[in-house]
């Protein structure tokens, strides 16, 4: 009995204190923010002395100290704000300098939300939500908070509303648990909606649809199911063993699983029946308590898989058919690179067995200089599952060797899985070997080319030199040009394989010979076409200064040709000894010509040679010295 009466007394002499004006005994027991009230200076806040605080006031503030939720009151015209412990960590940097504080410069960052509510409480009026949202700035930065509260207007003797008292719980944990809630509901939801396998959920041991899923529609075929037992909505099911099955996963809690199985439908009456085949799983769907309350079903539809295994079969012999027969290389690997199939061109070019190149086997055929290289390359194709192309020599079975081109594509399964390469090769030897000779042809030519232009650069300039007159200059670079050409029509008609000395000196001398003037007396000699193109030049400077100043000049001189081959420790060397017969006398020159010079160029530069001119008066008498070839390698002593 004392026991329950203890406290009413103690209430009561509580009461009764502060009725009799002690009101620092409402902050006994307080916490810290009681202890904090008490040794506030009051007489510096619009609310004075405590002792002077009006006994609701008092009472508000004791209640709120006692209490263990989140309270705060606001009190007279300038809402000077109290608030007890529990409050104090919504306050955020804001406690303890709060305490006091008229509410709005504490929460000047709420004004706008916050001030018509207590506005509405100061007139009279209570407010109770259970969900505010509010940005504060309560630790430095912006935050989203939300609150459940109620604002009660707090009445003095008179009746007039003197402060507003607030009860309040942040709920901004449980706010975004419930978003997180709800976004991974519709993220799932998205997920079944979207899956490319075929989802259903049956509730209820009639199995109701109670969703399913765009990729389960497309299989039955309708889209009309929920709320319709499997029975009502599938019946072109019956007879097939799924009811059964359905109704065993429910009563037994243990899931089924299935692979490849047939099920036909057929959407409406008139429509004809569809057979499809699927693999899935019936799981059971468990309560807490570990009822079964449904069924989930997951499956793929496998009827492409399944139909293309069959044509796969049929097509794979036409294949082996047409590949045994092709004129070019075939072949095939698995996903680690090892080969499995090579059509019959291979063996019999290779000389290999079906045994033999299974695996790496093949590579044995390959040229040991390439076999590095085209492991390598054929390795990185599967890797990175591209193409593969590469030339290598392959050994034929009678053991030389021959350049293929080889070729693959990557090979996928119809849900895109690698399973290999398949490639195709081509005997490109003969290919190689006009490449080889092409590029040779085109060394050739570059060769002979840059030789020709510096031979035509030599003439410009020191024709231009020498000449007095712009048609002198003419007259001679037409004419040793011309000499150029011929000399290159000549070896372009013997396919740039060279020409005959004889043919070389006849083509210059000819037209000027009356069966008399010409004496050409030497060995037969073959000059290369590197060879022509400089004595030919040589050979048009003396003709072209015997027409102007020597033996040609008059109808009874005559020009003398003689020469012979030598061989020696370094090669071939050809001897030509030009001589002018029946002339006008010769005076020596006074300067170096234009023709010596160019002989000098010509033999000097390009023929290794030497051009020795002497001018007795009977007629110029010329050597000329040129290497024709170095001695075969291997054999210089």
């Amino acid at each position: 009995m004392n026991d329950t009466t203890a406290p009413e007394k103690s209430s009561a002499t509580r009461i009764a204190t502060l009725q009799n004006g002690d009101h620092s005994a409402a902050f006994q027991g307080g916490g810290e923010l009681g202890q904090r009230m008490s040794a506030f200076d009051w007489q510096t806040s619009p609310l004075g002395d405590p002792s002077t605080w009006p006994t609701a006031l008092t009472t508000l503030v004791e209640l709120m100290l006692q209490s263990r939720q989140p309270m705060f009151l606001t009190w007279g015209d300038a809402r000077t704000m109290l608030y007890n412990d529990a409050y104090a960590p919504l306050l955020g940097t804001r406690h303890p300098a709060a305490l006091g504080q008229p509410f709005f410069d504490v929460w000047h960052d709420i004004v706008d939300v916050v001030k018509p509510i207590m506005d509405r409480a100061f007139a009279g009026e209570s407010t109770h939500m259970d969900d505010l949202m509010l940005i504060m700035h309560r630790n430095g930065y912006p935050e989203e908070t939300h609150f459940a509260f109620s604002y009660t207007p707090v009445r003095g003797g008179s009746g007039t509303v003197m402060g507003m008292f607030c009860a309040c719980t942040e709920t901004t944990k449980e706010v975004f648990a419930r978003r997180r809630e709800v976004a991974e509901s519709e993220r799932l939801e998205n997920m079944f909606a979207l899956a490319p396998s075929f989802m259903a959920i049956l509730r209820g041991p009639q199995h109701i649809f109670e969703s399913t899923n765009a990729a389960y529609n497309r299989l039955i075929g309708r889209d009309d199911i929920i709320g319709r037992t499997v029975r009502e909505a599938l019946p072109d099911i019956a007879g097939q063993g799924f009811y059964e099955i359905l109704d065993e996963v429910y009563e037994t809690g243990q899931p089924f699983v299935n692979q490849d199985a047939k099920v036909t439908f057929q959407a409406t009456e008139d429509s004809a029946p569809t057979d499809r085949y699927v693999s899935f799983i019936f799981q059971p769907i468990k309560n807490d308590e570990g009822e079964v309350t449904g069924v989930f079903i997951d499956g793929h539809d496998v009827t492409e898989r399944m139909t293309s295994q069959g044509a796969l079969a049929e097509s794979e012999t036409r294949f082996r058919e047409m590949a045994d027969n092709a004129p070019n290389f075939i072949w095939m690997t698995e996903p680690s690179g090892g080969c499995t199939y090579v059509n019959q061109r291979w063996l019999t070019f290779t000389g290999q067995s079906k045994s033999e190149v299974r695996g790496n086997g093949w590579l044995d055929a390959v040229h040991p200089d390439d076999l590095d290289s085209v492991r390598l390359a054929l390795q990185q194709a599967h890797v990175d599952h591209e193409t593969f192309e590469f030339e290598y020599r392959l050994r034929h079975e009678d053991g030389t060797f021959a350049w293929t081109l080889n070729t693959a594509q990557p090979r996928f399964t119809t849900d895109g899985t690698f399973v290999g390469l398949l490639g195709s090769g081509l005997d490109i030897d003969e290919r190689k070997g006009f490449e080889e000779r092409q590029a040779l042809m085109v060394r050739e030519l570059h060769h002979r080319v840059k030789n020709t232009l510096a031979t035509v650069q030599a003439i410009i300039g020191f024709t231009l030199r020498t000449s007095p007159d712009m048609e002198t200059f003419r007259t001679g670079v037409s004419n040793r040009i011309a000499s150029l050409a011929r000399s290159h029509s000549s070896l372009t008609d013997a396919e740039w394989q060279g020409m005959d000395l004889r043919a070389v000196l006849r083509s210059e001398l000819e037209p000027y010979d009356n069966g008399k003037r010409l004496i050409l007396k030497g060995p037969r000699v073959f000059l290369s076409s590197d060879t022509v193109v400089p004595l030919t030049m040589a050979v048009h400077e003396l003709t072209t200064n015997a027409v102007k100043y020597g033996a040609l000049s008059n109808e009874d001189g005559q020009i003398e040709v003689r020469w012979s081959v030598t061989i020696g420790p370094d090669g071939e060397h050809l001897t030509l000894d030009w001589r002018e017969i029946g002339g006008p006398e010769v005076c020596p020159p006074t300067r170096t010509g234009f023709g010596t010079t160019l002989l000098e160029r010509l033999l000097g530069g390009q023929l290794n040679g030497t051009a020795t001119m002497n001018y007795p008066a009977e007629g110029v008498e010329v050597q000329i010295r040129a290497q024709l070839r170095d001695v075969p390698s291997g054999t210089k002593q």
